[in-house]
């Protein structure tokens, strides 16, 4: 695979502070203690352009960041950051890293964007060393939203006019490619995935949405869509929706796992 270190902008690095109140971090810390993340090697996936988890471990005081993603322009790590940007597709098959070589890798909100997740998988078992860990986000298949959508006749799949706008594709060994969300997972075929992969589940948990939801509603068509975009903007339906995922824990919007390699 053709990769080369990205040129990115000439902007410094976000703030951390968003990477803070993800939920990952809670699940995270049930296989490793508060300061368990000291010199840690970190691989991030999909890091994005502003590559926030990455800057969140540095400051915890990993030792080596790496991020790689497809994207054409990210963010220039502030001066003497110890994270380090790839431009690569992970998708295809074989990151361009040597065996054994990280302590943790990142997959997160990335899993549902892959044509070849258990590829992707597999070659993170690669590069983690005996007893690294893979942390993965990904959202619930199984969510209240999407048995909402179905139930108002509406689908639980990218919106259509996306999976068909030249936008939302780029060109791959000649072909054009839908970048956008290929699959969504059940709780269970994340564990099948991963298991598969040759990883062993050590944890898992179901987050509810951090926020009104109205867009995800408003993908519906027809009249009901429109009364329960108006519920969502008056915050009676967010509230709702929120009980019913607190009380009924499959029906969560994001999934959190983290595996071991052993």
């Amino acid at each position: 695979m053709n990769c080369r270190l990205s040129e990115p902008q000439e902007t410094t690095g976000p703030s951390v502070s968003y990477s803070r109140t993800r939920p990952y971090i809670s699940n995270l810390l049930r296989v490793f203690p508060p300061s368990g993340f000291r010199n840690l090697r970190i691989l991030d996936l999909g890091c994005g352009p502003q590559f926030q988890d990455l800057l969140f471990f540095e400051e915890l005081g990993a030792s080596l960041c790496v991020g790689i993603d497809m994207v054409g322009v990210m963010s220039k790590p502030n001066e003497g950051s110890q994270t380090s940007l790839v431009r690569a597709d992970i998708d295809d098959f074989h990151l361009p890293m040597s065996d054994r070589t990280f302590d943790l890798v990142l997959l997160h909100n990335v899993l549902e964007h892959l044509h070849s997740p258990l590829g992707v998988l597999e070659e993170s078992k690669r590069v983690l060393k005996s007893g690294g860990f893979l942390s993965l986000i990904t959202e619930n298949h199984a969510a209240l939203k999407n048995r909402v959508r179905l139930v108002l006749g509406g689908s639980v799949h990218f919106p259509l006019w996306r999976f068909i706008s030249p936008e939302d594709h780029v060109v791959k060994s000649g072909r054009s490619v839908f970048i956008g969300h290929v699959r969504e997972y059940t709780t269970s075929e994340l564990r099948y995935l991963v298991s598969k992969a040759g990883l062993e589940v050590e944890s898992m948990m179901l987050h509810p949405a951090a926020s009104k939801s109205g867009r995800d509603f408003s993908k519906l068509s027809g009249s009901r869509a429109d009364s329960i975009t108006r519920l969502s903007e008056s915050g009676l339906l967010f509230s709702l929706y929120h009980i019913a995922e607190l009380a009924v824990p499959s029906w969560r919007y994001m999934v959190t796992l983290v595996a071991k390699k052993k």
